[in-house]
């Protein structure tokens, strides 16, 4: 499987990032920076960021070679370069992190070939020029060119008995090769971070998060469905064949809404407990998945469920024995029968 990420642009570079999965489970990573003769920044390092949720895949992850090459010239055994991995850096990712010294005064690419143990998704680049940090979100453009397979229906074939009396045979069609099963790829589960503000009154306390209470509302939420061509390579004995095909894009938008509670306690008076209450609205905007066929996905197969385990708090201001808190939590998207 392959996935191919959005180009970036920053400061006179350019990143082009192509991942390849194979059967051995490694991953291949192909990175390829362009630099303008417009300025003259220099680049000491970049980052290549994974979520938070893969934190556990990163610490897991070995580096089993890396190579880089500029523009005319073959692999370097020994790169002058290093790769690291990062959690804690000037640049708030964590990933994968590429050490070179890069300048725009030249016109020129330099490809870096990364072959890991594992396969991990990238959702930011991060990019150290001069003394500046730049941090951009990264798009999958397209992922699994080869999800949509054509199934044909066996030809009929003709064979000769003993006896000279030619016949027809047509061969028994199976069941399942029989009806059409277009091929998917389910882009869910997602994950989408909320925050809601709370005021604590005077003399009292938060209780423990495990007894919050947060409760979403997708009434507003519609499945937009967007088709784009593919161009599909297929190897035959006399060349490459190009043909078209049409894959069907499902994106969730809209807003949902968020009510939480958080059960607060009196400091100064026994068994003197009460609620405070928030709500806000956040927009989604999420590929749900893609399809060769229309309408796949409906509504009312969504699920969007806080994750109890993310909710944090943060204090933001005391003033006159009032507190303003934040709560940071994780809403999960998913199918309700996965």
């Amino acid at each position: 499987m392959q996935t191919k990420y959005k180009k970036l642009n920053v400061q006179g570079y350019s990143f082009d990032i192509t991942t390849s999965d194979y059967a051995d489970k490694t991953n291949t990573v192909s990175l390829d920076v362009k630099t303008s003769s417009d300025q003259s920044d220099h680049l000491s390092y970049f980052i290549l960021g994974v979520p938070s949720d893969e934190i556990e895949a990163l610490a897991k992850t070995q580096i089993i070679s890396f190579d880089k090459k500029s523009e005319g010239t073959e692999y370097a055994d020994q790169s002058v370069c290093k790769i690291m991995q990062v959690d804690d850096d000037d640049i708030p990712l964590i990933g994968l992190r590429i050490d070179d010294n890069l300048f725009t005064d030249q016109k020129k690419t330099y490809n870096y070939h990364l072959k890991l143990s594992n396969r991990l998704d990238f959702f930011a680049l991060g990019v150290k020029l001069n003394e500046s940090i730049y941090i951009m979100e990264v798009e999958k453009d397209m992922e699994n060119n080869e999800m949509i397979v054509t199934e044909t229906k066996p030809e009929e074939t003709k064979t000769t008995a003993p006896a000279k009396t030619e016949t027809v045979v047509a061969p028994t069609i199976p069941k399942a090769a029989s009806k059409h099963r277009p091929k998917k790829a389910i882009c869910l589960p997602a994950c989408m971070d909320f925050c809601l503000y709370f005021i604590i009154p005077e003399c009292y306390s938060i209780c423990s998060l495990e007894d919050a209470k947060v409760s979403v509302f997708k009434k507003c939420l519609f499945i937009e469905e967007n088709s784009q061509s593919e161009s599909v390579k297929v190897c035959t004995p006399c060349g490459n064949v190009y043909s078209k095909c049409t894959i069907y894009k499902d994106i969730l938008n809209g807003s949902v809404k968020i009510n939480a509670s958080l059960p607060i306690k009196n400091d100064e008076a026994c068994d003197e407990y009460a609620e405070v209450c928030a709500d806000e609205c956040f927009c989604i905007d999420e590929v749900i998945g893609y399809f060769s066929r229309p309408k796949s996905i409906s509504l009312d197969k969504i699920s969007i469920c806080p994750d109890y385990k993310s909710l944090d708090i943060t204090v933001l201001n005391e003033c006159s024995g009032k507190k303003a808190v934040r709560l940071d939590g994780k809403l999960i998207i998913t199918l309700k029968d996965c």
